[in-house]
């Protein structure tokens, strides 16, 4: 049972290689594909999905994993009589790994800055966003 009193509790829309250790026994791995044409090493695999849509967005997921790192910082000693600290930083390793990938300084092959901010494998024209009448 999930105690939703607790903020590190709702790891439900992670995406990646889903942790064995994760208290949310009826997920499973996901977006192993994510960025897979991206040429980059281990593609774009991990993160949070924004909602139920399958679609990770990289600015949420910065300001939460800040906000989430702030409140580690301030009530720290919270956190350990809950003993949650170990999973909260789990999430704050996890969103950050995924936060890392991201970003692709300039390099040998290209003198561009690349950031992702949106990854998902969904269609694009799912995508769309159209008015309720159309």
């Amino acid at each position: 049972m999930m105690n939703f009193s607790c903020p590190t509790d709702k790891k439900l829309f992670s995406a990646g290689r889903y942790p064995k250790s994760s208290p949310v026994k009826f997920r499973g791995d996901s977006g192993l594909e994510d960025g897979v044409s991206s040429n980059k090493p281990d593609g774009l695999i991990g993160g949070f999905y924004d909602s139920g849509n399958n679609i990770k967005f990289t600015f949420p997921t910065a300001y939460t994993i800040t906000l989430l790192s702030w409140s580690v910082i301030e009530y720290h000693p919270k956190y350990a009589d809950m003993n949650e600290l170990d999973h909260v930083k789990d999430i704050i390793r996890w969103g950050t790994e995924y936060l890392l990938k991201i970003f692709v300084a300039p390099n040998a092959t290209s003198d561009q800055t690349i950031i992702y901010s949106q990854v998902s494998h969904i269609p694009i024209k799912i995508l769309l966003v159209q008015l309720p009448q159309h």
